[in-house]
């Protein structure tokens, strides 16, 4: 059996935004966030973590806009984007993270653009986000149990983190196991 774009689009739209809520409070949580040492260093943060998330969004947003043309499709990719960065900067008085989420923005649709089918875009970015939420994942169950400030409570984070890997890694194995002739993302 094999699932149509109908049923596999809000998938990958729910896995990564599931993925993404659970990796911001993590970025956003890193001591260097708004350090201005290293020229777009938060840029580069912001896409080792939301990379993932973005490809998966980028896949099941091109399932329900297949008729759009590939260039108008990144231009809507890219404002959502810059959009829901707009969300989460409106209340910092510097706006220099912003610019940064816009560049993080950008880049995303470049690899999106050089990796031009959007099962690739689904096999990457479920595989990304597995493997970063793996981690995260196991090193709070690591600091939990073996940490020297533990106090032994699981926080909520960690189910949140755990459900994020478990989809990104259904949307992975998922998009592996569909032929790319099934995929009617209008690639051409």
């Amino acid at each position: 059996m094999s699932l149509t774009d109908h049923q596999l689009a809000p998938f990958l739209l729910f896995a990564s935004v599931l993925c993404a809520v659970g990796i911001l409070p993590v970025v956003f949580g890193l001591a260097s966030i708004a350090s201005t040492s290293i020229p777009m260093g938060n840029a580069i943060a912001f896409l080792a973590a939301m990379g993932g998330p973005g490809l998966m969004f980028a896949s099941g947003l091109r399932l329900y806009l297949k008729r759009l043309p590939l260039g108008a499709f990144f231009i809507v990719l890219g404002t959502f984007l810059v959009v829901c960065g707009l969300f989460f900067f409106r209340r910092m008085p510097n706006k220099v993270l912003f610019i940064e989420w816009v560049a993080m923005s950008l880049a995303i649709c470049v690899a999106a653009l050089i990796l031009r089918r959007s099962y690739i875009w689904a096999m990457v970015g479920g595989a990304w986000a597995a493997l970063l939420l793996a981690a995260i994942t196991t090193f709070a169950i690591k600091e939990l149990f073996f940490g020297t400030n533990s106090i032994g409570l699981l926080n909520w984070n960690v189910f949140l983190w755990s459900s994020g890997f478990l989809a990104a890694s259904t949307a992975f194995v998922v998009t592996l196991k569909r032929k790319p002739a099934q995929w009617t993302g209008g690639e051409g």
